[in-house]
């Protein structure tokens, strides 16, 4: 490994390390050009689905805007508890391995997301807004909501591809279980405080991203860094009209952590 031969039998030369990277890096864009993102989850009370209509100019799969609305004159925001009374229940095969311990990562997984949020309105460099911690002193609320959460598959990932190794049909429920992706979707809110009015409205639904990761070994590595893209591509929603142009996240990524 590492080593090729040479013309000369019994001869070897070195393999050089900038070749064996170039060809890994080719290997992983091509795997990139097979992926997909994932569609929609259904939407919920939370929205008004009604008014919710697809955007590609936004990074959501899902988008509402009251016409009309002058952003620049909302310079403070609130970012309330994430809702969680809306949450999807999880198939055998999405809480496979995670298991009834669902239920207790939800409220903690709602935490990190405010947390999430409230981090990218005070870093954001173009300091559009000023974050308030109370709805009261706010020109504009941020009401978020997850709708479905699913886990990483930590064990069994491991034990499916060694076990895949000795038989067909293991291999073919290995790959079943797997295509359960962890996941998240969210839909969100946006209101005027002055008025109570909802003046925006967005949805949207992520599945981990492919490439080597140590992600790929934690329960909720995956979802946290799809919360921490959202927190981000949230703040520029909240500043742009329905003209602006903000690009979507790739479903691929070549970060390992």
């Amino acid at each position: 490994m590492g080593r090729k031969m040479n013309s000369v039998p019994g001869q070897y030369v070195a393999c050089s390390p900038v070749w064996i990277a170039a060809i890994a890096c080719c290997v992983l864009l091509a795997m990139a050009g097979c992926v997909r993102k994932i569609g929609p989850a259904p939407e919920t009370a939370f929205v008004q689905g009604e008014q919710l209509e697809i955007r590609h100019h936004y990074p959501f799969q899902r988008v509402w805007k009251k016409t009309g609305i002058d952003w620049n004159a909302y310079r403070t925001v609130y970012v309330a508890d994430v809702n969680t009374d809306f949450l999807q229940k999880l198939s055998w095969q999405d809480a496979l391995g995670r298991g009834e311990k669902v239920t207790t990562d939800v409220p903690s997984i709602a935490r990190y997301m405010k947390k999430a949020f409230r981090k990218a309105v005070r870093r954001d460099a173009k300091s559009r807004f000023r974050l308030v911690d109370t709805p009261g002193s706010a020109d504009i609320s941020l009401e978020l909501a997850i709708v479905e959460l699913v886990p990483n598959k930590i064990a069994i990932k491991l034990g499916a591809y060694f076990w895949g190794w000795f038989t067909e049909k293991t291999r073919e429920k290995a790959e079943l279980i797997l295509e359960s992706r962890s996941r998240i979707a969210m839909e969100g809110r946006i209101r005027d405080m002055k008025t109570g009015d909802v003046i925006a409205m967005f949805t949207d639904r992520e599945a981990r991203k492919a490439g080597l990761s140590i992600r790929n070994y934690t329960w909720y590595g995956h979802v946290k860094s799809i919360i921490r893209e959202w927190a981000d591509q949230t703040v520029h929603f909240m500043s742009t009209t329905n003209k602006d142009m903000l690009k979507d996240s790739s479903p691929f990524t070549l970060k390992p952590w």
